[in-house]
């Protein structure tokens, strides 16, 4: 088992309660009575959370750029009713995108802790906050697409990359957990073009499931899907990839991106990384190829002089000649 969660505390926690639930203490692993937990490793990867708007928090290169687009500022325009009337409710200056989803988002969560954060007079209704969360999944749906390809790619590389050390048994993990958010499930989901996902943010307690499965020494992939905490899991069928989806077929449905270039993509280049190590190194690489090119030449030159000189010597040799032709 190996366990992934973003470096954002809800998702340290939420792998924390998923994995005391599915592996309570056995026997003379129980410690004490009052608290049937075991500590298992957590590794925290900050990349889980530079998904939507979250990307902003930590890619301030990728955020300079995308705040730069068009397609960036237009979102704002093409909801501004809605924007004017939450700014005029909550009293919040709602100049971008960024600030309006804070504000959705805080309306849709206190909606879901009546008895901790109530409402609003304005804002307690049904009708009004499914109207919030439907604008919410609009907004994270064209926020994502706008930087799909890069972080998509990299979730796509990570289950590629994790099937196929499965596949080449270079690993001894049978499942790894990544304990991430509701907007790693969407862009999973628009990346895939997958059923519901694509165009939903899940609710809490849901789970995405990608599995290898092997028939026939030929490797498929099954997608399934957890809506709610009591209720039953889904398949999802996978576009591009009939069933069943034979793993590489999936590994293709995608340009994949590693992590190197997806933080190349967030922050620019690794500062830690002198570039005038690789200016150097690159400038004495010409140089001996340049040297390599230039003995070449001499030696060719020095050849031929050799090879006309001892021609002309053996026709300047009289002793050399016939004397009867």
């Amino acid at each position: 088992l190996r366990v992934l969660s973003g470096a954002d505390n809800r998702t340290v926690a939420s792998a924390l309660i998923a994995l005391a639930a599915l592996f309570p203490p056995q026997q003379d692993q129980i410690w004490t009575r009052d608290l049937l937990w075991i500590p298992i490793p957590v590794q925290a990867d900050p990349i889980i959370d530079e998904v939507s708007f979250g990307m902003f928090d930590n890619c301030k290169l990728l955020r300079k750029n995308i705040e730069e687009m068009s397609v960036y500022s237009d979102l704002l325009e093409k909801y501004r009713p809605e924007v004017e009337f939450l700014a005029e409710k909550t009293g919040v200056e709602i100049n971008n995108v960024y600030i309006f989803q804070k504000v959705l988002d805080g309306i849709k969560t206190r909606a879901g802790l009546p008895e901790i954060l109530p409402l609003p007079s304005w804002a307690n209704d049904a009708e009004f906050i499914e109207k919030v969360i439907k604008l919410q999944n609009a907004l994270h749906a064209s926020f994502i697409d706008i930087f799909l390809d890069s972080i998509g790619g990299w979730h796509h590389d990570q289950i590629v990359a994790r099937f196929d050390e499965a596949i080449q048994n270079t690993t001894n993990h049978k499942m790894i957990l990544y304990s991430s958010h509701d907007t790693n499930m969407m862009t999973l989901g628009r990346l895939l073009n997958l059923t519901y996902l694509k165009d939903h943010l899940p609710d809490f307690a849901s789970y995405v499931s990608l599995e290898l499965h092997e028939i026939n020494d030929n490797f498929t992939v099954q997608i399934w899907f957890h809506p709610n905490l009591n209720e039953s899991r889904i398949e999802l069928g996978i576009p591009g990839c009939p069933q069943p989806c034979m793993f590489s077929q999936f590994s293709q449905l995608s340009p994949r991106v590693t992590t190197g270039q997806w933080k190349a993509k967030c922050s620019g280049p690794d500062p830690s990384v002198d570039t005038r190590c690789t200016l150097y190194g690159s400038i004495a690489g010409a140089l001996v190829v340049f040297i390599i090119l230039i003995l070449g030449a001499l030696l060719s030159v020095l050849w031929s002089c050799l090879a006309y000189r001892n021609k002309y010597n053996r026709l300047s040799d009289p002793e050399r000649h016939k004397l009867l032709n």
